[in-house]
This record gives structure tokens, C-alpha cells and sequence, in this order.
């Protein structure tokens, strides 16, 4: 995330500083990227760390008291249900 939005550049700048060479990129793990990157936007993820508790996105580091009070408002929601 240091280095900006997960453009192709920025991909293969962050495997090379991580020593994955290009030949070592599968198909599956370019495509996991894809859909950690889909799911990132659909969420509105503004960075880390971004939880997703329920139907709650909580960005920031929110702090316990709110984890624990996300998580208590998700279990009353489903024991409505």
C-alpha cells in the first residue's frame, strides 16, 4: 500500500521488493490479486486495516470497544432473523 494503488506497475514493484520473480506469478495468484482488489473497492477500503464485521466496514484502526461493539450489533441482527 506504500506505494500507491494496485496498478500493474505498482504489482510488480511490490512482488519484486517482496522477491517474487515474474516467471514464479501464476495465473491463479494474479487472479486472487483481482479479486482482493474487487473486493477492496467494493468495500470503499480507503486502506489498513479495514474490517469487515457483518454487514459493517469499520476503516482505521478502530480500536477494540468498537470491534466488540460491531461484533455485538451483527449477532443481535442475526438472533432478529
Amino acid at each position: 500500500f506504500g506505494l500507491g494503488r494496485p496498478t500493474e506497475a505498482v504489482l510488480q514493484q511490490a512482488a519484486q521488493a517482496a522477491g517474487i520473480q515474474p516467471e514464479a506469478e501464476s495465473a491463479e495468484m494474479r487472479a486472487e490479486l483481482a479479486r482482493n482488489t474487487q473486493m477492496g473497492r467494493l468495500i470503499e477500503a480507503q486502506g489498513t486495516p479495514t474490517f469487515v464485521v457483518g454487514e459493517e466496514v469499520l476503516h482505521g484502526a478502530v480500536g477494540y470497544q468498537a470491534l466488540r461493539a460491531a461484533i455485538a450489533r451483527t449477532r443481535e441482527a442475526r438472533n432478529r432473523t
